[in-house]
């Protein structure tokens, strides 16, 4: 009578998948950590500050580290706008620019904001594109190291 033999394929080097889960959600609590600092310096020097949501999850399906707003003026200076509906005083000078991260000393004042008021749009400060290079190495190397630690 012929025999069958099962032999289990086990990869080398195998995960817990606990310490897996430890080491992917304190690597992504640290690039929360690292996203909300940096997104701090787009308006450290505004008087109104933004709410910012910061959210990690880890689950079977999908692991992530999320450092968004709703905040209107935020998306609006980060994306640009064609239009501007807001007539600003002789002396406006911006708080930020575009491409820069920090934001600076403005002066100035808005005098009216309406939908008849047509000026040129705002430039996109383009704060998400230049976050999201300076953390792509930095995030990549933490990940790869919370994987070598999770390793059996």
């Amino acid at each position: 009578m012929p025999s069958i033999e099962l032999q289990a394929i086990v990869p080398k080097g195998a995960f817990k998948s606990a310490a897996f889960l430890t080491e992917i959600t304190k690597a992504l609590n640290e690039e929360k950590r690292a996203l909300s600092r940096l997104y701090g310096l787009t308006y450290a020097t505004w008087d109104e500050k933004p709410i910012m949501h910061e959210e990690v999850k880890v689950g079977s399906a999908e692991a992530y580290a999320e450092v968004s707003t709703a905040d209107k003026k935020m998306l609006w200076l980060d994306d640009g706008t064609r239009i501007r509906h807001a007539l600003m005083s002789r002396n406006w000078v911006s708080k930020t620019k575009p491409n820069r991260l920090k934001s600076g000393h403005g002066r100035g004042k808005r005098i009216a904001v309406s939908r008849q008021i047509h000026r040129p749009g705002i430039k996109p400060r383009n704060w998400s594109t230049i976050i999201a290079k300076m953390r792509e190495r930095p995030f990549q190397r933490n990940i790869e190291q919370a994987v070598r630690r999770a390793k059996v």
